[in-house]
Protein backbone atom coordinates (compact mmCIF):
# COMPACT_ATOMS: atom_id res chain seq x y z
CA UNK A 1 0.00 0.00 0.00
CA UNK A 2 3.08 2.19 0.85
CA UNK A 3 3.92 1.80 -2.51
CA UNK A 4 0.96 3.00 -4.38
CA UNK A 5 0.53 5.53 -1.83
CA UNK A 6 4.28 7.22 -2.80
CA UNK A 7 3.61 7.53 -6.22
CA UNK A 8 -0.70 8.42 -5.93
CA UNK A 9 -0.63 11.12 -2.84
CA UNK A 10 0.78 14.02 -1.90
CA UNK A 11 0.87 12.84 1.26
CA UNK A 12 4.22 13.63 3.09
CA UNK A 13 5.59 9.65 3.03
CA UNK A 14 9.09 8.39 2.24
CA UNK A 15 9.81 4.39 1.25
CA UNK A 16 10.05 2.52 4.47
CA UNK A 17 7.48 4.16 6.29
CA UNK A 18 4.98 2.19 8.30
CA UNK A 19 0.97 2.44 7.81
CA UNK A 20 -1.46 1.19 10.39
CA UNK A 21 -1.06 -2.22 10.82
CA UNK A 22 -1.52 -5.48 8.79
CA UNK A 23 -5.37 -6.29 8.69
CA UNK A 24 -6.86 -10.03 7.67
CA UNK A 25 -9.79 -9.42 5.28
CA UNK A 26 -12.46 -12.07 4.55
CA UNK A 27 -15.48 -12.69 2.03
CA UNK A 28 -18.86 -13.50 3.56
CA UNK A 29 -21.38 -15.62 2.78
CA UNK A 30 -23.78 -17.90 4.28
CA UNK A 31 -22.85 -20.59 6.79
CA UNK A 32 -24.55 -23.43 5.22
CA UNK A 33 -23.20 -23.56 2.22
CA UNK A 34 -19.72 -25.15 2.15
CA UNK A 35 -19.39 -26.32 -1.63
CA UNK A 36 -18.87 -22.20 -2.17
CA UNK A 37 -16.70 -21.72 0.42
CA UNK A 38 -14.74 -24.59 -1.22
CA UNK A 39 -14.92 -23.53 -4.54
CA UNK A 40 -13.60 -19.82 -3.40
CA UNK A 41 -10.87 -21.48 -1.68
CA UNK A 42 -9.38 -23.27 -4.11
CA UNK A 43 -9.44 -20.14 -6.52
CA UNK A 44 -7.82 -18.38 -4.16
CA UNK A 45 -5.75 -21.34 -3.87
CA UNK A 46 -4.79 -21.29 -7.76
CA UNK A 47 -4.27 -18.15 -8.02
CA UNK A 48 -1.44 -17.89 -5.32
CA UNK A 49 -0.25 -21.03 -7.02
CA UNK A 50 0.23 -19.48 -10.52
CA UNK A 51 1.36 -16.02 -9.06
CA UNK A 52 -1.37 -14.11 -10.66
CA UNK A 53 -2.37 -12.55 -7.20
CA UNK A 54 0.97 -11.60 -6.26
CA UNK A 55 1.24 -10.35 -10.17
CA UNK A 56 -2.31 -8.54 -9.85
CA UNK A 57 -0.87 -7.04 -6.14
CA UNK A 58 1.95 -5.43 -7.94
CA UNK A 59 0.52 -4.32 -10.99
CA UNK A 60 -1.75 -2.21 -8.39
CA UNK A 61 0.33 -1.64 -5.34
CA UNK A 62 3.74 -2.29 -6.54
CA UNK A 63 4.40 -4.52 -3.67
CA UNK A 64 3.25 -7.70 -3.02
CA UNK A 65 0.78 -7.61 -0.50
CA UNK A 66 0.15 -11.26 -0.69
CA UNK A 67 2.76 -11.42 0.93
CA UNK A 68 2.87 -11.12 5.92
CA UNK A 69 4.99 -7.86 7.02
CA UNK A 70 8.44 -9.08 7.68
Amino acid sequence: MLAYLLENTTLSLRPGDTLGQQEKIGIPFKKDNPKFSKVIVNIIDQLKSDRTLPNISRKWFKVDVTQSLK
